[in-house]
């Protein structure tokens, strides 16, 4: 926390403050009647709900407070200017209150009729003012915004704003000012880019200041109705679904936007039409998901009306079928045979093919496939897309996979699979690709548009099939998939599978008609065929009998196959076949007089074999023993993923199905057992083995078994359903194991969870029918249970990893409501709680990469017969890649190359292999991954000469194409001095010749005295852009180096040192420091590589026009401020507010190892930074900026500071150990921060805000976006926020000694997804925050002794409210959803050893293990390694003599000090009451220890005050073991700050001379 002295924010009484209600924000879930949230990107739904508050909140307000302030200036200028009558000369020509100038060119027509400008007749113009609408137009320069008749909806809010700059008040004017320049205008400029969630919250922030300044009568009914949209915001941005109410409300108030902005077009600015178009564009879209909720109204009023008259008549259904079985509908149910993507049984020597198997017996279709053969050939070099349309189960997949496996030969890029059967399977199976071909990004459309670009950088030709496109409505991804213009200089071809008639296929997808194959159900003579090959009998015959069968199942390929698997299973004739058929094809119609399903001839056919083979394998089970279980498996199958169901799912539950029937047990139970009843339904066709190890069953026979399920069964089969999966779930490896793994032993999980990605698909998908409804209070047994939990669990964790954020909260809400129903022990319910959901970055990272395909080795080839397939190890991986890289298959390459790196640890990569992957990445002109590759390598072997040489290529590549700053080219040119110097003959390829033509390098000796360094930077007379490249040696810079020109400074061996000595300038030069006039360089660009840099008391500066980069390089500085030197036991209480007074009264820039000021620029990687008494980086000064990423910056008084218009990029760096914040960003300074580890700084990890005793607060814009980083272990709070914009997802924030968040002082804020757990005060603490928004949704907030979420409403700790222009004391209720997971918080009193002593948790790291290793000494404490126990030495000292049975802790009464007298707060009930204790007895009695009352950093030996109920004991004195104690085991005291009291059990020694305090057993918690 910053501060200048000790101001009331530091001087914390223990009164217990009042604590302000948040509004609780419900999410919209899966049980509400909705629809799905319009398909816009989040920007562009920010961008709405500005403009409805700007239009339907804020503008009405306007007008009234415009309309009654210009009536009453009016009529006071009336009286005293005469305003309505005055003329030429004696007018009123400035404002009087804000001295502006009045313009009567807007008035009275003046302009039309005497001109304008310096043209106008000045004395000529009519001066009166007839009301105050004319008075008001006088407040306008700009004659076109003076156009209103009226303060009516003639007068938008741009208008109404400048008419508030230009006539009111102090601070009214300059609140009104920031939000039309900031909100407004920025909002009609339609630029959504801009539209992020930080700029979001400001704008809410300034529209309610700007409500609150206007003082209006009804202020609390406008402030309700921006309440109303903030909270629709929520919906809209959170969630993927809306309540009906909630878009209807949006669709009105966008239509009349719309409309209001149209109307402004001829009389406003030019926006009008950039606006209204978007508004309409977004309109159209909401309302279209209107309309699909009234179709599906309307289909379901159609379904009913049609149930009813059947009923009507049931007695003549069979004839009513049999006579117009033709006319009856299809039926949407989609009952094509979907294959998933993702076989793992591959052609030969192909990478990509994710078609599934092919089927083992295909007939007919030869006239399709040489048509779809001869399209695609045709257009062989561009792409084209063939649609396959025909009715449900006429073969269209089927004839897809023949087409795959016939023709992979042609298409050398890859077989792709892509199911449509919803938006969600579309997107995880575009997902599912990215996780295999390694393709990371910051959300799905993110990842979906990257997997898109992947595909369009492919250089061979290659094929997409998109199955079962038959959704009602096509989705965005859909669309960008078929019709994106990322496809247009492709080689792909698409083949589309879809029960749409041709025509409609033409006009959805945009297709050519010719290009849409309608596909017939087969000929009789192509049916005959089929069942002959299928069955394998030829009976000449039969074969009338057969053409009879094939007539009567309507040639249906689907229903053709079940007939033929019961014909060949039994071998029966096909004669007797048939007449089952015809048999049971009656009964089933007499019997289902109202089916659940459409019955049309074909799938009465279908349906009606299906049916055969089940009531005959039912049979067959009771004879060969296996009671009923075939018949079971299949029932719990029909509630399964029905495109892959691993065969571990079929088990005896967990707990054990209880069966009447033994020998269904018995089987259950028998891993033979299951196995045959597999077997079985398998050779029936009931299942297909549809990849190793896992089964498939067509959904239509899942409908058909669900459909004659009673209630009670419906019940037992669920059940046993759950149980299964949770057998299946608890004996296969957990996500939890792989988030385990040390960071080295990441590769060793390379495939570990590809069961488990099984097991999750289909635990999701049982879940679907397990949604609770009413049934769940009747059937406690199925939903209130373990089984069920670790359902919802597996199911919340697995939309999570294919980032479906707001379906896994809801799963998890679920999930947790049903834990508190349950008495689980502590072990279970962290062991269902471990994993955050939503799962943070590197957990879902490292989840991925545990279910991506693991290319394998088939084992006919290696004659292996123990397994089934065997991984390659990294070595055949890299001859595998070196080969297809020869043979030009780049894309095959990089994957060889990808799994060879995710198949061993980072620690032991193989630089050939990174730098072969750099190599074809730039072949595929992946520039950014080449340069990362080969930077890798560098680190690893930085005599690899090829790796400077690619990465010389992919820097040049990147600056051409404007993706990497042009001040990069420094190290790109280094890169190709360092490759020409390792090796001269690169210097003749090509691209080097092209990208770097001419490069001038000098080699420098550091023990050649002659070698000046600094004079040769220095020197004009060689040319810009000169490398010198040292070698190993110490060099010396006597005088302050000023650079002159650009120049690369390169180590080119292991040990260069550089003493800056008075320091390094760099910048432009000014005209003055030459005697000479020539042209110079606009910007002086330095690079450093492999340099180590020492200093004491000095900097490398870059200043305006100077541009700095830094690779491998080290710093290592002394500054003179010395904590210790103002750190004494006199002050140690107020050290840290004076200590901090002191640092903020230095100018920053003058105490930094490294510093950019004046718009400069300065580029760190993989560097270190340590500076002793300074800051380690500082960024001032507008347009300054600093990008650093794999940077350690550590031992510094700041690790890095950003302010006064200065900005930052960090990405994937550790900062530590700083005396004060690890990241200070403020006033006015700009961050993102991405996957950083801030850990162990004394003060907060990040600090971001503004001075508080500085007026200029007012400007202040602090901005910070923190995404996916490690925040923990720092001496206060993880984040502290005091004035600005935050935006925090996906970080995990713990461990820390104050709160996880702390903020007030107008800090608006969006905490999403983030885990914050185990801080020593509390999860999220909100003080005085006046108008700023706080957005809390869902967090995991577990394991505090404090509360989870505070918002405090007390009047001392907060910045005065005119140092911000508010206009009061005030705090904004914090908007919390109910999406947080909030556990185990609260925590009460606990003893030293349930402080410490975790569940299998590391003490330092928090990981569960289950090989920790106790402290030697009290043998309570546990870590995971050597590393954690020392790093957790210098806190759990003080606990680890406390941890002893019956330690006693004895505090001399003459080191302590008798503290002043106090008024105690009327909440402490009990206080200066009761037996005061007596000196000369040993009696134990109950005192009070409380920590300081300041918010300030870990210190043991800080100030504790102690006294007894009596308050005749009231001491002050220090004791670092009863601080820690305190502080670990204690609660937050009544401020809510950081002080923590704790009542322990006293008793004096020595007549009075000692007071022991006795840590083996605590009170209960007192009043007093």
């Amino acid at each position: 926390m910053q501060g200048v002295k000790i101001g009331p924010h530091q001087l914390l009484k223990a009164d217990k403050p009042l604590e302000l209600e948040p509004i609780i924000v419900e999410i919209a879930t899966a049980n509400k009647y909705q629809v799905l949230t319009p398909d816009l990107e989040d920007n562009n739904k920010r961008w709405l709900v500005i403009g409805i508050c700007i239009h339907s909140v804020l503008t009405p307000v306007l007008r009234q407070y415009v309309s009654t302030s210009m009536n009453q200036m009016y009529n006071s200028l009336k009286q005293s200017h005469k305003i309505d009558k005055q003329c030429h000369p004696d007018i009123l020509d400035v404002y009087p209150v804000g001295g502006k100038e009045l313009n009567y060119e807007t008035v009275n027509d003046n302009r039309a009729k005497f001109g304008s400008g310096q043209f106008k007749d000045i004395a000529k113009l009519n001066y009166e003012i007839h009301n105050s609408v004319d008075f008001s137009k006088l407040f306008f320069n700009n004659i076109n915004m003076a156009q209103y008749t009226g303060f009516d909806e003639t007068c938008d809010s741009s208008a109404l704003l400048n008419i508030i700059i230009c006539s009111d008040k102090h601070p009214l004017p300059q609140v009104a000012n920031e939000l039309r320049d900031e909100v407004r205008n920025s909002w009609a400029h339609c630029k959504f880019t801009e539209w992020g969630a930080t700029k979001y919250l400001q704008s809410m922030q300034k529209i309610q200041q700007l409500i609150r300044h206007l003082h209006m009568p009804t202020e609390i009914q406008i402030l309700a109705d921006l309440k109303h949209w903030e909270v629709n915001g929520i919906n809209f941005l959170q969630g993927t679904r809306l309540g009906l109410e909630v878009i209807d409300e949006f669709n009105r108030h966008t239509q009349s936007l719309a409309q209001y902005v149209l109307q402004l077009k001829y009389d406003s600015s030019s926006y009008s039409d950039m606006v209204n178009n978007s508004l309409v564009l977004i309109y159209n879209d909401m309302s279209n998901a209107c309309e699909r909720i009234d179709q599906t109204d309307r289909d379901v009023s159609q379904i009913t009306s049609e149930v009813g008259s059947l009923r009507l008549q049931t007695d003549k259904i069979v004839q009513i079928v049999s006579e117009n079985a033709q006319d009856i509908k299809d039926i949407k149910n989609d009952i094509a045979d979907i294959k998933s993507c993702g076989s793992d049984k591959i052609p030969n020597g192909k990478v990509f093919f994710y078609a599934p198997n092919r089927v083992s017996v295909f007939v007919g279709r030869e006239e399709k496939l040489s048509t779809l053969e001869l399209k695609f050939f045709e257009r062989k070099d561009v792409h084209h897309i063939e649609a396959i349309c025909g009715l449900g189960g006429c073969g269209k997949t089927t004839l897809s996979i023949e087409f795959a496996w016939l023709f992979q030969q042609f298409y050398p890029g890859g077989v792709f699979w892509v199911s449509a059967e919803s938006k969600d399977s579309l997107q995880d199976t575009i997902e599912s690709l990215a996780i295999n071909v390694n393709i990371k990004g910051q959300d799905r459309k993110d990842i979906f548009k990257r997997t898109l670009a992947w595909l369009a950088r492919l250089r061979e030709r290659w094929l997409i099939v998109i199955d079962n496109a038959d959704t009602d409505t096509i989705s965005g991804n859909l669309k960008e998939l078929m019709l994106g213009t990322w496809k247009r200089d492709t080689r792909g071809h698409f083949i589309i599978t879809t029960r749409r008639e041709p025509l409609a296929v033409a006009e959805t997808f945009h297709i050519d008609k010719n290009n849409c194959n309608y596909l017939e159900t087969l000929s009789e003579e192509e049916g005959v065929q089929f069942m002959i090959k299928r069955t394998e009998m030829s009976d000449e015959c039969s074969i009338g009998s057969i053409s009879k069968l094939v007539n009567e199942l309507g040639g249906l390929p689907l229903a053709l196959e079940q007939a033929a698997a019961h014909i060949k299973c039994l071998q029966c004739s096909f004669k007797h076949y048939l007449a089952k058929f015809e048999k049971k094809r009656l009964k089933f119609l007499t019997k289902n007089t109202n089916p659940p399903f459409e019955a049309n001839e074909n799938r009465l056919a279908v349906m009606t074999t299906w049916q055969l083979n089940i009531d005959y394998i039912s049979c067959q089970s009771d004879q060969e023993g296996l009671g009923t279980a075939a018949v079971l498996v299949m029932k719990v199958a029909s509630f399964l993923f029905a495109d892959d169901m691993p065969t571990e799912i079929f088990n005896s539950g967990e707990p054990t199905i209880k069966l009447s029937d033994e020998e269904a047990c018995e089987t259950l139970t028998d891993p033979v057992g299951i196995k045959q009843v597999l077997e079985i339904l398998t050779r029936f066709s009931l299942f297909q083995r549809y990849r190793p190890g896992s089964l498939s069953a067509h959904r239509l026979v899942q409908e058909v078994i669900r459909s004659e399920f009673d209630k009670d069964e419906k019940n037992n089969i669920l059940q046993y359903a759950i149980r299964m999966i949770n057998k299946a779930l608890i004996s296969t490896t957990a996500p939890s194991a792989v988030i385990l793994k040390e960071e080295n032993e990441s590769h060793a999980c390379r495939g570990l969870l590809r069961v488990w990605g099984k097991l999750a698909t289909n635990a999701n998908a049982l879940k679907i029918h397990l949604s609770v409804s009413n049934e769940s209070k009747e059937n406690k047994d199925i939903y209130a249970s373990l089984e069920f939990v670790r359902i919802l669990q597996t199911s919340a964790i697995y939309n999570s990893l294919f980032q479906r954020q707001d379906v896994a909260l809801r799963d998890q809400k679920q999930m947790l409501n049903i834990i508190a129903s349950l008495d689980l022990d502590k072990d279970t319910c962290r062991e269902l709680t471990y994993i955050k959901v939503p799962l943070l970055e590197r957990d879902r990272i490292r989840i991925q990469n545990s279910i991506a395909t693991v290319l394998q080795i088939d084992d006919n080839e290696n004659q292996i017969k123990s397994a089934a397939n065997i991984p390659l190890s990294t070595e055949s991986l890299r001859v595998f890649g070196n080969q297809a890289f020869k043979e030009e298959r780049y894309a095959d390459a990089l994957q060889y190359y990808t799994e060879a790196l995710r198949s061993c640890s980072k620690n032991t990569y193989d630089e050939r292999i990174l730098s072969n992957r750099s190599l074809v990445y730039l072949k595929l002109h992946e520039y950014t991954n080449a340069l990362n590759d080969a930077n890798a390598c560098i680190e690893i072997d930085p005599s690899c000469w090829k790796a400077h040489v690619w990465k010389s290529y992919a820097i040049a590549e990147l600056i051409g194409t404007d993706k990497l700053l042009p001040e990069m080219e420094g190290s790109g040119r280094s890169s190709a001095c360092i490759a020409s110097f390792l090796k001269k003959e690169c210097l003749l390829e090509y691209k080097m010749k092209v990208n770097y033509p001419i490069l001038v390098y000098k080699i420098i000796d550091g023990e050649n005295i002659n070698n000046n360094l600094r004079d040769r930077i220095m020197c004009l007379v060689e040319s810009p852009f000169t490398t010198y490249m040292l070698k190993k040696g110490r060099y010396t810079f006597t005088q302050l180096l000023k650079t002159l020109k650009s120049c690369q400074v390169i180590g080119v061996e292991p040990g260069v040192e550089i003493d800056i000595g008075t320091g390094i300038y760099i910048s432009r030069p000014l005209d003055a420091d030459f005697n000479i006039n020539f042209e110079r360089e606009r910007e002086i660009t330095v690079h450093f590589e492999n340099i180590s840099f020492f200093s004491k008391n000095s900097q490398v500066r870059v200043e305006k026009g100077g541009i700095a980069s830094f690779y491998r390089c080290s710093f290592s500085n002394q500054f003179p401020i010395d904590e210790a030197k103002f750190k004494c036991d006199e002050n140690i209480d107020l050290f840290y507010p004076m200590f901090l007074g002191i640092i903020n009264n230095i100018d920053k820039k003058f105490i930094s190892s490294i510093t950019s000021l004046n718009g400069s620029k300065i580029v760190l990687n993989a560097c270190e930074i340590r500076s002793d008494g300074g800051c380690g980086i500082s960024v001032q000064g507008e347009n300054s900026h600093l990008a650093i990423n794999n940077c350690n910056v550590h031992k510094s008084l700041i690790g890095i500071a950003v302010a006064n218009g200065g900005s930052m990029e960090a990405c994937d760096n550790q900062i530590s150990n700083s005396t004060l914040h690890g990241i200070a960003i403020g006033p006015n300074g700009n961050a993102t921060l991405k996957r950083n580890i801030i850990s162990q700084n004394k003060a907060e990890g990040i600090w971001g805000g503004g001075n508080l005793k500085c007026k200029e607060i007012n400007s202040t814009s602090t901005s910070v976006t923190a995404l996916d980083n490690i925040i923990l272990q720092n001496g206060l709070s993880g984040i502290c926020l005091e004035g600005g914009t935050f935006e925090l997802k996906n970080n995990l924030i713990s461990e820390n000694w104050a709160w996880g968040i702390f903020l007030h002082n107008r800090s608006s804020l969006l905490a999403e997804n983030n885990e914050i757990s185990n801080n020593k005060c509390g999860g999220i603490r909100v003080g005085i925050n006046y108008s700023a928004s706080v957005y809390i949704d869902g967090n995991t907030i577990k394991d505090h002794s404090g509360p989870d979420i505070v918002a405090i409403n007390e009047s001392r700790y907060m910045v005065k409210a005119e140092y911000i222009d508010e206009v009061e004391v005030y705090s904004t209720q914090p908007f919390i959803t109910d999406r947080n997971l909030l556990s185990n918080n609260n925590k009460p009193v606990q003893s030293p050893r349930d402080a410490v002593k975790s569940v299998k948790t590391c003490c330092w790291c928090q990981k569960m293990s289950s090989k920790l290793k106790a402290c030697g000494k009290c043998r309570i404490a546990q870590y995971c390694s050597k590393d954690c126990q020392k790093n957790h030495w210098i806190r759990h000292k003080h606990m680890c003599s406390i941890l002893s049975d019956n330690y006693t802790i004895e505090i001399q009464i003459k080191d302590t000090k008798r503290n002043e007298p106090r008024i105690f707060h009327p909440s402490l009930i009990g206080i200066c009451e009761g037996h005061k204790p007596d000196m000369s007895s040993t009696k134990k009695f109950i005192v009070k220890v409380q920590s300081d009352h300041y918010y300030v950093p870990y210190d043991p030996r800080k100030s504790l005050t102690l006294y007894d109920q009596s308050v005749t004991l009231n001491l002050i004195f220090s004791h670092p073991e009863l601080y820690h104690l305190c502080s670990e085991c204690g609660r937050l005291s009544g401020d809510k700050t950081s002080a923590k009291k704790i009542f322990c059990w006293a008793s004096y020694k020595q007549k009075g001379e000692l007071l022991c305090i006795h840590t083996d057993e605590f009170p209960d918690f007192q009043t007093w």
